[in-house]
């Protein structure tokens, strides 16, 4: 068929996958996130202490202590993430699969994982927003940490997603 070869290493189809919709919402809601993180910083940098909390427990408290320059990690971390898994969102033939990738079946996979890959791009990148937030709001003394629902809440967003996606790809194997 027209658009499909195999990758000879695997035996998988290689697909034209176009982008939908999801693919553009994907991109710009992880966007927006990092826009808002630059800008928090930009706006309060003036208006930090030299020292900032670097690291919190799981309970959210603050347990770590450095130079606010060390907040810059989290939109650099944030724009890799994002320029990692939009690059690879394109290859989705190269990912590892829990069940044989046929014919029949690629298509329904790929635009699985390619899913899959935007929603946790969307949810790490809003996580590092937060995290930016509310260092700065710990570090100007408005609150004293990130909240013991942070670490939960993010593990089951995280953790449902790539079950949701297991189900699903199950469902379509």
């Amino acid at each position: 068929m027209l658009g499909r070869i195999f990758n000879k290493s695997s035996n998988r189809p290689v697909m034209d996958m176009t982008r939908t919709y999801w693919d553009w919402f994907f991109d710009a809601a992880s966007l927006v996130g990092l826009i808002l993180m630059v800008s928090i910083l930009i706006y309060y940098w003036p208006r930090l202490p030299e020292t900032i909390p670097t690291h919190f427990n799981f309970s959210g408290e603050a347990d770590g202590w450095g130079s606010k320059s060390t907040l810059l990690i989290l939109p650099i971390s944030g724009l890799a993430l994002y320029a990692i898994l939009t690059v690879v969102g394109f290859f989705p033939h190269t990912y590892n699969y829990p069940w044989k990738i046929t014919e029949k079946n690629a298509r329904d996979q790929y635009r699985l994982a390619q899913l899959l890959m935007g929603w946790l791009k969307i949810e790490l990148t809003w996580m590092f927003l937060y995290l930016v937030w509310q260092t700065v709001k710990v570090s100007l003394g408005h609150v004293d940490g990130l909240g013991m629902v942070f670490a939960p809440v993010f593990l089951a967003v995280v953790f449902g997603t790539i079950g949701i996606y297991f189900y699903l790809s199950f469902r379509v194997r």
